[in-house]
């Protein structure tokens, strides 16, 4: 059992010792002196009061950081022979391992507040979503959390500290790359799917959008945990010595352990809960989109056509459109597939967007010192049953949900409600309000109700609204009754 007294004991100790260290101050600076720089060369160019562009570099930095961090915290125990003197006192091996961790993970969450300074300013200029910010230190604090752990385990092997910052820094990088396109995009789809559940980053991506996923804390959890149990049978393999039928107990423990956690995140993969922390409830689904999902009668295709080289006062806005797609795929519980593809360097790609009605679009890109004319893909097209709707370029990410939810109903639905345009009081044709129609036929079907004076007309059964645009005359008394027997029948009107 883990002894919670002496493990802070021993993590106070670690913790003071880093703040006693002359060359723990120099990386510390030079860490926050690069990540600083790389953020504030686009930041202003980017326009927007985020803090996102900060974060999405810190995976890169802290494999430079945290392995910096841990690789004395055994190696060098082992290296100046004081690890044996350590194990004589009181301690147990887990609350040494934990304290050690642990203090390193202090250590970096203090380094991590160096953004609140950062966050303020930014606020001054615009609204910052709070929200986001605190999902944004949390990844933090979690993916530091994994590395660190990494990093104990890889220097209980090693007696060499540069041996132990080099192995891992070199493990910590595939950790963080394993979900990216450049390797998965060789390898077979089920493959590619536990390499990105295996990658860190994507985890980390997902919960500093704001929005903490119980399966993104699970595995942050678990691996920490995994990397931990792997250090501890390290140093119950120095302590045992040549007692191995006792050490080969507690490895079947560990690798009975590292199973259950493996079987647990595959299973959790399934089982959602999640906390929306943004402001409005940004990264959340409606409950109407939610109840289109479900009713999908089979899988419906959402492909994101994007260029790799937008600029960078797009990044963002790509960015909150694979967060998006990616809710939809959890929603559709199977009948949803989300397909990102380049058409840059792809003929029969950029054919294939062409014929979905999605066409490079040229935009202004204001550099630093330069103006510039660029042309890219930022388009998302939904098929289902050999039908396409497209988005044909994505400006703007506030109405995407209603643009793919009302698409995708478009596509699925087999008994669409019809709107009639009542005519003949002057009122406005469909013509005359030609963007409102083409809007309602998305959902709908719509028609026209044209009713002349004097005449005999009748109101289809299956007509469910009707609108009036605008009327100039008023309604003679035969068609305000039969406007009123629709209405009690159970019709409506606008």
């Amino acid at each position: 059992m883990i002894n919670a007294e002496k493990m802070f004991v021993v993590a106070r100790k670690e913790l003071k010792g880093y703040f006693d260290n002359p060359m723990a101050y120099i990386v510390l600076v030079v860490f926050l002196l690069l990540w600083e720089f790389l953020f504030f060369r686009n930041a202003f160019v980017v326009g927007e009061a985020s803090l996102r562009g900060l974060f999405d570099l810190l995976p890169w930095l802290a494999l430079l950081l945290v392995p910096a961090l841990t690789m004395g915290s055994i190696a060098q125990e082992k290296s100046e022979g004081t690890l044996e003197l350590l194990l004589t006192h009181p301690l147990r091996d887990i609350d040494i391992l934990i304290g050690k961790w642990l203090a390193i993970v202090e250590f970096v969450g203090l380094v991590l507040l160096a953004v609140i300074p950062i966050a303020l300013s930014f606020n001054s200029f615009g609204n910052l979503d709070w929200g986001v910010v605190l999902g944004q230190y949390l990844a933090g604090l979690f993916l530091t959390a994994v590395l660190a752990a990494l990093g104990v385990f890889i220097s209980s092997l090693f007696s060499s500290q540069i041996s132990a910052l080099l192995v891992t820094v070199t493990a910590s990088f595939f950790l963080v790359i394993a979900g990216l396109e450049v390797v998965t995009a060789s390898l077979p789809l089920p493959v590619a799917a536990v390499f990105e559940r295996l990658s860190v980053l994507s985890h980390f991506n997902s919960m500093a959008r704001g929005v903490i996923d119980l399966r993104d804390v699970w595995y942050l959890l678990s691996a920490t945990a995994v990397f931990l149990s792997l250090a501890y049978l390290q140093l119950l393999r120095r302590r045992f010595g040549n007692r191995k039928s006792l050490f080969r107990r507690y490895q079947a423990g560990v690798i009975l352990f590292v199973g259950i956690v493996i079987l647990t995140n595959i299973i959790g993969s399934r089982i959602p809960g999640r906390l929306d922390l943004t402001q409005g409830n940004l990264y959340t689904l409606t409950a109407e989109t939610k109840q289109v999902l479900s009713d999908i009668p089979d899988v419906v295709n959402l492909t994101l056509y994007a260029s790799n080289q937008l600029p960078a006062q797009l990044q963002p806005m790509l960015r909150g459109v694979k967060d998006m797609l990616r809710d939809y795929d959890t929603a559709g519980g199977g009948n949803i597939v989300v397909t990102v593809v380049n058409p840059d360097n792809d003929p029969q790609i950029a054919q294939e967007a062409k014929s979905r009605g999605i066409q490079p679009v040229q935009f202004n890109v204001v550099g630093q010192q330069e103006l510039q004319v660029k042309s890219g893909y930022l388009g998302v097209a939904i098929t289902y049953a050999g039908a396409t709707a497209s988005i044909p370029f994505v400006k703007d990410t506030s109405d995407l949900e209603y643009r793919l939810t009302s698409a995708i109903k478009q596509l699925t639905a087999t008994n669409k409600k019809k709107v009639a345009f009542l005519t003949g009081h002057g009122e406005k044709t469909q013509v005359d309000v030609r963007a409102f129609s083409e809007e309602l036929s998305k959902q709908f079907e719509v028609t026209g109700l044209t009713v002349k004076k004097g005449q005999e007309f009748s109101i289809a059964d299956d007509v469910d609204v009707i609108i009036a645009v605008g009327p100039t005359q008023e309604l003679d008394e035969n068609t305000r009754q039969k406007l009123i027997n629709f209405i009690e029948r159970g019709g409506g009107m606008i």
